[in-house]
């Protein structure tokens, strides 16, 4: 092949580049179902692998790219690229969408989606742009190049003279998209505008990166694996916990896995060994979808918090290492925001940068993530979430506490889940303890007979004490005798630390403290050691609420929504090995007369629970199943269901950031809401944390940005164990430097407690 003397990248062919981005699109493609992969999405994702560069031609990136000084305006190439490839896509669907889709793809490859509307409409400036782009490329040059990509499937060879036409016609064009979008409302178009997208830009990011083969698939991931994880830590106690453990894992591998439907719901008691039945699942629907159909599935193993994905990890990895003694990130990957940069393989050695890509794109058979990254790229329009959205294809997502998905949320996300497998041939697995209306009981699949787990309990029973009170009252009524290990979770960092001084006073003894303003690696440290027994009173706000493994005997509880105090019970007598267990809730009252539940919870959740407990003195375990099913019936009645038809026109829309009056747009979307302006702390809490610190200033005598996070991102991981976020109104604030507040050792004692955290002054109620 005659070689074109254009660069993509210092020493790199512009068609090698194109060439290879298409390779690896069409690897991708060959792991999504065929009525995806040969369809339109599949025909216009390999054309737009062959143009979403060509604006790289002119002679102005030509020199940019050696080092020459060219105008900024003059050297981009998206805008360029993007009109070609509209053409191009143009000749080839007529009255489709799929040449918008592609244009819009090319145009942000290196940026955001935005909305078509948007993106259709030209400045004279861009036009003129572009005339001078077209006038500033060496015809041989561009012949060659259309020539050799022509070999590999770009459907046209279009001329100089042909772009200056094209060019000429382009806004007209772009005013019929304009109100050809406006009246455009297809979900469906959504997922396909996403998908072509999320292609595009992990070809690209990937070919320029990553300099061998991708990992291989590993086609097989043997269900026996879980087997014998199960042998080794059986334990033969025929305790009532343990023949309901085993009935429930029986029962769930013996389902009969239809592929038809794609929902699937287990909903069990806490403590019934939930993680390792909803592997043993999806391990064996992998392998049912595998020799029927040739796909192999990804499994997604998605959780709320970041607290318990570590905890998930450990068990993951002891059942793969069965199978895999030396297992790689090719089988196995973490990833959230915080993952260590690091992408293992026995055979091979990944520099930073490549392992960095590896990681972000999904190159693994198993991944353990958080539903921010899964919900964000499934409502997403931002570059970073969209490149590993074709990785959700023929996927088997396990979403684990599902009842952490806002209500507000409900409708979209089942629309969105909904359609998504639909079209995508995808599996999902609800796993709760506490079951969400989420769907619609017709639309799920139950994997248990869930009456019998629940009914067949008696390990805790719930007081309710219905008299309102201050913290002060609350803990001068308590009986002054250590009656076994206990647990006193309150709704707001500020109730728990002035709890944790009443407490300390009242049972004159040293408490354990737990709430987000201590620092993780305190935190990590302090569960660790309360699950291994070495506390016998723990005072906590409710991030033990979820997925942390520990056991008491008797709970205290502020009030708090149904679904919160079923997940705080789970924390009591999980094991059954004791008498029954104990759970005490209280309805305490802050300074001003007002519950704390009412400054962070729901009305509608809290209206719920106050009106199903308020003929009630205690609660049996047993009837936990139905007072739930009662709260999720109640909040679904009373629920506003504005909030997901306005998310669901969006993505209907294609709206992906600019919204009209009284609308959303898909920017709009957020899992996780802050109530309040926060900022990071970091707390150079010993010697580890100083030099921590000391390689975080050093990084900024690197010049090159890019250069600069992927250094930071060696180091985040272990970074962040010291960094806390408070409130932007808090009084008692440390130096700004460099992104962070920073709390040296020196300034310890002013700032931070290194019993119960940092330091507040003014009024929180964080938790």
């Amino acid at each position: 092949m005659l070689p074109s003397q254009l660069y993509s990248h210092p020493g790199k062919l512009l068609e090698n580049h194109l060439i290879s981005t298409q390779k690896l699109i069409v690897h991708y493609l060959s792991e999504m179902p065929n009525d995806l992969a040969v369809s339109a999405l599949g025909n216009t994702a390999k054309i737009i692998a062959l143009t979403h560069d060509l604006g790289k031609a002119t002679d102005f990136f030509q020199k940019h790219l050696k080092g020459e000084r060219v105008p900024k305006k003059l050297s981009r190439h998206s805008l360029f690229s993007a009109l070609i490839t509209y053409n191009i896509l143009k000749e080839q669907f007529q009255n489709n969408e799929m040449p918008m889709l592609g244009y819009m793809a090319v145009r942000r490859h290196h940026g955001d989606l935005e909305n078509p509307e948007t993106e259709a409409f030209l400045e004279d400036e861009e036009v003129d742009l572009v005339k001078k782009q077209i006038d500033n490329i060496n015809q041989e040059k561009w012949s060659i190049l259309i020539n050799n990509l022509y070999k590999y499937g770009l459907p046209t060879t279009p001329t100089l003279q042909d772009l200056k036409s094209w060019i000429h016609f382009f806004p007209a064009l772009m005013k019929e998209e304009r109100r050809k979008w406006r009246k455009m409302n297809d979900l469906k178009l959504y997922f396909i505008s996403n998908l072509l997208f999320s292609l595009l830009i992990d070809g690209d990011k990937t070919e320029v990166v990553i300099q061998s083969a991708l990992p291989s698939r590993k086609q097989n991931i043997p269900f026996h694996a879980i087997q014998k994880y199960r042998e080794r830590f059986r334990t033969y106690e025929t305790s009532i916990i343990n023949q309901m453990r085993e009935r429930a894992f029986h029962e769930v591998i013996n389902i009969n896995q239809s592929l038809e439907n794609p929902l699937f719901s287990l909903n069990l008691p806490t403590g019934m060994g939930k993680t390792i039945a909803a592997l043993s699942f999806a391990f064996k629907l992998r392998e049912k979808i595998y020799q029927e159909s040739g796909l192999l599935p990804r499994i997604i193993y998605a959780l709320p918090f970041l607290s318990i994905i570590d905890q998930c990890a450990e068990v993951i990895e002891e059942i793969l290492s069965f199978e895999f003694p030396e297992m790689d990130s090719s089988i196995f990957l973490k990833h959230h925001h915080l993952s260590d940069i690091s992408y293992i393989k026995s055979d091979e050695y990944f520099e930073p940068e490549e392992a960095k890509i590896l990681i972000e794109g999904w190159n693994s058979e198993i991944i353990l993530t958080t539903f921010v990254q899964i919900f964000h790229t499934l409502i997403g329009y931002r570059n970073h979430f969209l490149r590993k959205f074709h990785r959700l294809c023929s996927s088997i997502i396990i979403l684990d506490e599902v009842q952490s998905i806002p209500v507000k949320y409900w409708g979209t996300v089942n629309k969105v889940l909904s359609d998504w497998c639909n079209l995508s041939h995808s599996y999902v697995l609800l796993v709760t303890a506490t079951e969400p209306f989420l769907f619609e009981p017709s639309q799920l699949i139950p994997l248990v007979e869930k009456n019998h787990y629940f009914k067949s309990l008696d390990r805790v029973r719930i007081y309710i004490h219905n008299q309102e009170s201050t913290l002060e009252e609350f803990v001068k009524n308590l009986p002054k005798d250590i009656r076994g290990r206990m647990l006193f979770v309150f709704n707001t960092i500020s109730s728990a630390r002035q709890a944790h001084q009443l407490l300390e006073n009242h049972y004159q003894k040293s408490i354990e403290f737990l709430s987000s303003h201590v620092v993780p690696l305190q935190r990590l440290e302090r569960i660790k050691a309360i699950h291994n027994g070495e506390s016998s009173i723990v005072v906590s706000t409710q991030l033990i609420e979820a997925g942390v493994d520990i056991d008491f005997d008797i709970v205290y509880r502020d009030f708090a929504p149904l679904d919160s105090l079923n997940q705080t019970a789970g924390r009591c007598n999980r094991n059954n090995l004791n008498k029954k267990g104990e759970m005490h809730l209280f309805f305490l009252l802050n300074e001003k007369n007002k519950l704390y539940a009412h400054s962070i919870y729901d009305p509608i959740l809290l209206d719920a629970t106050r009106e199903i407990l308020k003929h009630q003195d205690f609660i049996e375990e047993k009837d936990f199943l139905d007072l739930v099913d009662c709260y999720y019936k109640t909040i679904s009645e009373r629920k506003s269901k504005k909030e997901s038809e306005s998310y669901l026109n969006a993505l209907s829309k294609l709206r992906y950031q600019l919204a009209g009056d009284g609308e959303k747009s898909i920017k709009d979307f957020k899992l996780i809401e802050e109530d309040f302006r926060r900022f990071d702390i970091f707390i150079e809490l010993n010697e580890e944390a100083k030099k921590l610190w000391e390689f975080y200033l050093s990084l900024k005598e690197i010049g090159d940005v890019y250069k600069r996070r992927l250094e930071f991102q060696k180091i985040k991981n272990r970074f962040y164990h010291y960094v806390i976020a408070v409130p932007l109104t808090v009084q008692n604030q440390p130096p700004l430097v460099y992104g962070f507040g920073y709390i040296n050792q020196s300034s310890l004692d002013g700032f931070y407690d290194f019993k119960t955290g940092y330091k507040i002054q003014g009024d929180i109620i964080l938790w």
